[in-house]
């Protein structure tokens, strides 16, 4: 299939999904993001059985801080502008901001900042293991 039928697709699919606040409430229940469960393209991805995002499907990358991006794709009823008043994980609202690589913050509650922080410190000893690989 090329990436113009799958473009094509996943428009499709997207301008058909319908967001249900039990539709919403079944996915966090099950871990999926705040706004990962907001999303058209997320719903599009599960309503065709594919198990995934239909942007991940295609190839494209998206998702928060946590893989060093601020939901590029997301298309739902949650105005971008609003993503720093609640927390992207959980939807409580915001304590703090985190940002990745951009000008756009995404909220994250108290709760959740020390996740942030956790996987930060992660990406941060990663990068330091890697240069002493390099230099060793």
């Amino acid at each position: 299939m090329t990436n113009e039928v799958v473009d094509a697709l996943g428009k499709l699919a997207t301008s058909e999904v319908s967001i249900t606040k039990e539709m919403i409430t079944d996915a966090r229940k099950k871990g999926v993001s705040y706004v990962c469960a907001h999303c058209e393209h997320f719903w599009a991805g599960i309503l065709k059985k594919m198990d995934r995002c239909v942007v991940l499907s295609q190839g494209k990358q998206c998702g928060s801080v946590f893989l060093g991006m601020t939901f590029p794709e997301y298309k739902g009823p949650l105005p971008r502008h609003t993503f720093p008043n609640f927390c992207f994980v959980c939807g409580k609202e915001a304590d703090s901001g985190v940002t990745a690589d951009g000008p756009e913050m995404l909220g994250v509650c108290e709760d959740h900042l020390k996740w942030v922080e956790d996987t930060k410190v992660m990406q941060d000893k990663k990068k330091i293991q890697n240069q002493m690989s390099k230099e060793g």
